[in-house]
């Protein structure tokens, strides 16, 4: 495994929630109302924090640009965040929104659903990153933005990053519910999980269309030079110069699956920022997301660069 990631050079793009969670025996289906046997109300929460601190700590340089209200769970995260060595420069502090929020459900067989509330989130749209646009110029080696975002923010941010000449732009499709309605014209990289990857090749989620498949489809529709569809304990699916293959990852016993994907994500990019070839990345993302899930919680489950290549 190449050395520490300390000259890999990261811009974070996404939301920050405070988080609330759940523990049941199993997840709700449509008309139940269960009774938690856990619960549990936390600063850390948003793909786009999560993935600044996944990609800090195994210690990359990382500039996070996000939003937050002027409140408790805002100081809270930033204060967390800058502890964590982040740039937080970019991050908007707002008195017109309050800081987002997500609920999560989480099942004792390590499955989950949940939802997320903008809040300041809102905040950043394409108006904002116009004004903005100074911070695309900070000389990164590439850019990470997950879709917890008013779209046009997003697809704004993606069209100054490639002006500056940013790369990779890495794009972690997650929600996947709007991104077949629009063309994302530069990205690079993409990593759906599976779910996403059948809702962006047109499919029914739960339709069993082989995995090959799905990928070639979602790359008929998408120009990225790497696509990376997670898929929890069974590894990856990558797509790559017109070929795919499977990569299987570290059998683990996981605890707790939040922001395993944002882990992976988040070094995925870093490796790639560090000018690692791809399979050598994708081999290092996925034996830190499964190091994540061995453990309870997000922020503080992630891993280092060393617990990762020991």
């Amino acid at each position: 495994m190449p050395g520490p990631l300390a000259d890999a050079r990261l811009l974070v793009l996404g939301a920050h929630t405070a988080a609330t969670q759940f523990r049941l025996h199993r997840l709700p289906a449509p008309g139940d109302y269960l009774v938690a046997h856990g619960y549990r109300i936390a600063a850390d929460g948003g793909k786009g924090s999560n993935q600044a601190v996944a990609a800090a700590r195994v210690g990359a340089r990382v500039t996070f640009v996000s939003a937050v209200g002027d409140d408790e769970a805002g100081r809270s995260a930033l204060n967390y965040l800058g502890r964590q060595g982040i740039d937080l420069r970019y991050v908007l502090v707002t008195h017109d929104y309050p800081t987002g929020l997500g609920v999560g459900f989480y099942a004792d067989d390590g499955s989950l659903v949940g939802a997320t509330y903008l809040g300041a989130n809102a905040a950043l749209t394409a108006a904002h990153f116009a004004r903005h646009r100074g911070l695309f110029a900070g000389g990164f080696d590439a850019m990470l933005v997950s879709l917890e975002l008013p779209l046009d923010g997003v697809l704004r941010a993606v069209d100054l990053a490639c002006a500056a000449g940013i790369p990779p732009i890495v794009v972690n499709p997650a929600p996947a519910d709007e991104l077949p309605r629009v063309t994302l014209r530069y990205v690079d990289v993409l990593t759906p999980n599976e779910p996403e990857a059948r809702l962006l090749a047109g499919l029914d989620p739960r339709e069993n269309e082989p995995i090959a498949d799905v990928a070639a489809r979602v790359a008929d529709v998408f120009d990225a030079r790497l696509l990376v569809i997670t898929r929890g304990a069974a590894g990856c699916y990558v797509h790559e110069g017109g070929f795919g293959r499977v990569v299987p990852c570290p059998r683990v016993h996981p605890v707790d699956v939040s922001g395993a994907g944002d882990c992976f994500s988040a070094c995925l990019t870093a490796g790639l920022a560090a000018g690692w070839p791809s399979d050598t990345a994708v081999d290092f993302a996925l034996r830190a997301a499964s190091l994540s899930v061995t453990r309870p919680d997000t922020w503080t489950a992630f891993p280092t660069y060393d617990e990762v290549v020991r």
